[in-house]
């Protein structure tokens, strides 16, 4: 898929245009699947990049998944978002992350989850970075 959005806003007095642009992708051949996308924005947090903050920003994620039985799978993925102008001192600069989880599916209609997941933010231009270290544990109904 590709997506965009052009338009404008006004963050103080005057009126500045912004773009986004995205490219995703879901493809699967039996039991192994990936997914992702890539965006490139004049303003991220309008976009929802994980700096948020009204700034120019690039990045994207990964995500590979694999069927081990008809009862579990499980998937592991990366992300990136970048900041792309001048960042102050105590701005975020960067997001990275990566997960992993397994899937049990207890019915058709039930399942349950545990993933775990990495975060390093980089803050501004003194390149101090702040990790993350998160687990959940997820309980899904479909219907």
């Amino acid at each position: 898929g590709v997506s965009g959005r052009y338009g404008w806003r006004k963050p103080l007095t005057e009126v500045q245009s912004a773009g986004s642009y995205a490219v995703d992708f879901n493809a699967r051949i039996g039991r192994i699947g990936t997914a992702g996308e890539f965006f490139y924005t004049d303003d991220a947090a309008e976009f929802g990049a994980g700096v948020a903050q009204a700034r120019p920003a690039k990045g994207g994620w990964l995500e590979a998944r694999v069927g081990l039985t008809s009862k579990i799978s499980t998937n592991v993925g990366v992300g990136l978002d970048q900041v792309r102008d001048t960042v102050p001192l105590g701005a975020r600069r960067e997001n990275k992350s990566a997960f992993g989880n397994v899937i049990f599916d207890l019915t058709p209609e039930v399942a349950v989850s545990m993933e775990y997941r990495w975060l390093e933010t980089q803050l501004g231009n003194a390149f101090v970075t702040r990790d993350n270290h998160h687990v959940n544990a997820v309980f899904v109904v479909r219907f």
